[in-house]
């Protein structure tokens, strides 16, 4: 209990305003999962990520802040897939997955940047997928690296983002996808 008080007796206003910028970025977060087309998530994330690109920014995680401005650009490309040419090509997730071990090199904070560069190299692929339930099942391991960065780093918003990301993604799992599964388990027979 004493490094609870001891941690946020330390805060300033600044720690204040850089948490609750996370909270927002978490709001919109979490709420992404329950968006039901692919193309909804990606953009509902996209407005979180240039939260969370403020929020890192303002507690030195720069490697945080760094993967979530090349996420803004990715997910507004991989939601103009189904619109765009150029966004569909199949060299696409390689550019974000190269991108992001090239932004983690460039604001690099030590071994704990591998964390968040592990989550974006999953997630260049994972966000690819056109199906929304594949979005959501493999967003699993991407949201546990970014877990324990944000434990490292300070980010309770973004701690406490991941738990209730992985719980939502649960629960976009049952209410949207459990008929799919079922269904496909029925072909199989």
């Amino acid at each position: 209990m004493d490094f609870i008080t001891s941690y946020f007796g330390s805060m300033g206003a600044k720690d204040y305003i850089a948490q609750f910028i996370g909270f927002i970025a978490m709001a919109l977060m979490i709420w992404s999962f329950q968006k039901k087309t692919r193309r909804e998530i990606l953009m509902m994330q996209l407005v979180s990520e240039i939260f969370w690109v403020v929020h890192y920014g303002m507690i030195g995680a720069y490697t945080g802040m760094a993967l979530n401005i090349l996420g803004v650009v990715r997910c507004y490309v991989y939601a103009e897939r189904e619109n765009k040419k150029w966004a569909d090509k199949p060299y696409v997730p390689f550019i974000f997955f190269f991108g992001s071990i090239v932004m983690s090199v460039a604001s690099w904070e030590g071994p704990r940047s591998l964390l968040p560069m592990a989550a974006v190299c999953i997630t260049s692929f994972v966000l690819w997928f056109e199906k929304a339930h594949i979005v959501r099942l493999l967003s699993y391991p991407g949201c546990t690296c970014w877990l324990i960065f944000n434990f490292i780093s300070g980010s309770w918003a973004g701690v406490i983002t991941e738990i209730f990301n992985l719980s939502s993604i649960t629960v976009g799992i049952v209410r949207h996808d459990l008929g799919f599964y079922k269904k496909a388990l029925k072909k199989g027979d």
